[in-house]
C-alpha cells in the first residue's frame, strides 16, 4: 500500500499536552497589602508550547491564551498554602462575631508579621517556641520604651523616676495568639480541607492569679485616683471605675459599658430596685457568667449622686467631656504608680478583691459567688 493512499489525517502527529512547569506567581493576601509584604507561591501553568514526535518544543499559544490554561492553587495543600492566605479567611469570617474586636486584629497582626510568608506545612513545635520568644522580646522592649519615656517627663517636672524595666518571659499573650493560629487552621481544614494538617505546640499555662488588694491598699488606690483628678482634672472616671469594681466585683469592661440610660443600654444600674446589668439582653450568651445582682446601699447613694451630676444620661465612667471610657488600663497603671503599689495589680484586681474580703471574714462561699457573679467553683 502506497503512502499517497492514506487520509492526509493520518500524516499529521498528533499534538501532545503542553509540559507543567512550576512558575512563581507574585501575590499578596489581605494583610500583607497593608505591610507592603510579598507573598510568593507557586503553582502549575501550561506554557503555551506543543511537543512534536521528534521531541521538539515549538510556541503554539500566545502569552493571553496560555493564561487561560492555568490551574489554581489547592486550598487543600498546606505545602503551597500560606499561613497569611489562612490569617484573612479567618479574620474575615470571625471579626463581626469577637467582642474585642481591636484586640483580636492585633493578635492576628502579631501573627501575620512571623508567620505571614511561611507555608502551613513549616508550623511545629520548634516555629511555635520560636514565636513565644519573639513575642517576649517584643513586650520587654515596649516596657523598656515606656519606663524611659516616663522617667524622661519625670526628671522635667522633678517627680520620683521608676525602677529600671526587669526583663520577663511573657507567655499568656503568645500562648493567646498560637491559640488564635490553632482556631485559624481548624476553621481552614474544616471549610476547604487541609492536608498536612500541622500540629500549633502551646506554651505552658502561666500560674492563676492570687493577687487582691487589702482595705490598707485599696484606700490608698483610691486616694492616688483623688491626687491624680484633683492635680490635673482629668481622673474622676478613675474614681468611679474603682468603687464600682470593689462594691461590685465586676469584669473591667463591664463597669465601662454601664449606663444611665436604662434597658436600651448594655449594662445600666437599676437605682430604684438596687439591681445592677452587667450583660447586654440581646447579646450572644459566652462563658462569662453576668448574671443581675444587687447593689450595694453604700454604692446606689454613690451612684445616685453621680447620676444627678450627669444629668440622668450618659456612661456612667466617662472622662471630663462626657465621652464614653473604652480603655481604663492606661490612667489605672498611673494610679498604682501614684499610690506605689506592684506591677501585678491590675484591673481586674478589684474583683479579686471584692471575692476575697467576704471570705476572710467566713462568709458563705455560695453567697460571695452571687454577690461577685461567679460560679460556686471559681469564687
Amino acid at each position: 500500500m502506497h503512502l499517497t493512499a492514506l487520509s492526509p489525517i493520518l500524516l499529521v502527529a498528533k499534538p501532545v499536552l503542553s509540559p507543567l512547569l512550576v512558575i512563581p506567581v507574585r501575590r499578596t493576601n489581605n494583610f500583607g497589602a497593608k505591610k507592603g509584604t510579598i507573598v510568593t507561591t507557586h503553582h502549575h501553568a501550561r506554557t503555551g508550547a506543543v511537543s512534536s514526535a521528534s521531541g521538539m518544543l515549538r510556541p503554539q499559544l500566545g502569552p493571553a491564551a496560555a493564561g487561560k490554561h492555568q490551574r489554581p492553587i489547592s486550598r487543600a495543600d498546606a505545602r503551597r498554602l500560606t499561613v497569611g492566605d489562612i490569617l484573612a479567611a479567618y479574620t474575615e469570617a470571625r471579626q463581626a462575631k469577637i467582642a474585642g474586636r481591636k484586640e483580636f486584629l492585633a493578635r492576628m497582626r502579631f501573627l501575620n508579621e512571623f508567620f505571614g510568608t511561611e507555608p502551613v506545612a513549616n508550623i511545629n513545635g520548634d516555629r511555635c517556641r520560636a514565636y513565644v520568644e519573639h513575642r517576649s522580646r517584643e513586650r520587654n522592649r515596649v516596657e523598656r520604651e515606656r519606663i524611659a519615656k516616663l522617667n524622661a517627663a519625670a526628671m522635667e517636672t522633678r517627680r520620683a523616676l521608676l525602677p529600671a524595666w526587669r526583663d520577663k518571659d511573657f507567655t499568656s499573650g503568645p500562648r493567646r495568639d498560637l491559640e488564635d493560629l490553632r482556631s485559624a487552621i481548624n476553621f481552614w481544614a474544616k471549610e476547604y480541607g487541609l492536608d498536612p494538617k500541622p500540629s500549633v505546640t502551646l506554651p505552658d499555662k502561666p500560674a492563676a492569679r492570687e493577687r487582691w488588694l487589702t482595705r490598707e491598699e485599696a484606700a490608698g488606690l483610691l486616694r492616688a485616683a483623688l491626687r491624680l483628678r484633683r492635680k490635673h482634672g482629668q481622673y474622676a472616671h478613675l474614681c468611679r471605675f474603682i468603687i464600682v469594681g470593689l462594691y461590685t466585683g465586676c469584669r473591667h469592661r463591664s463597669i465601662l459599658q454601664l449606663n444611665w440610660d436604662g434597658e436600651a443600654a448594655e449594662a445600666w444600674p437599676d437605682l430604684g430596685r438596687g439591681v445592677l446589668y452587667c450583660k447586654d439582653q440581646h447579646a450572644k450568651k459566652s462563658k462569662k457568667w453576668r448574671p443581675p445582682t444587687r447593689l450595694p446601699s453604700r454604692l446606689i447613694a454613690h451612684m445616685r449622686r453621680w447620676k444627678r451630676i450627669d444629668c440622668d444620661c450618659g456612661p456612667v465612667v466617662h472622662d471630663s467631656l462626657g465621652e464614653p471610657t473604652k480603655r481604663i488600663e492606661k490612667a489605672f497603671r498611673t494610679c498604682r504608680v501614684e499610690a506605689g503599689l506592684s506591677d501585678d495589680v491590675t484591673p481586674n484586681v478589684l474583683r479579686y478583691t471584692r471575692a476575697m474580703w467576704p471570705v476572710l471574714c467566713d462568709v458563705d462561699m455560695w453567697r460571695i459567688a452571687s454577690k461577685a457573679m461567679r460560679s460556686g467553683e471559681i469564687a
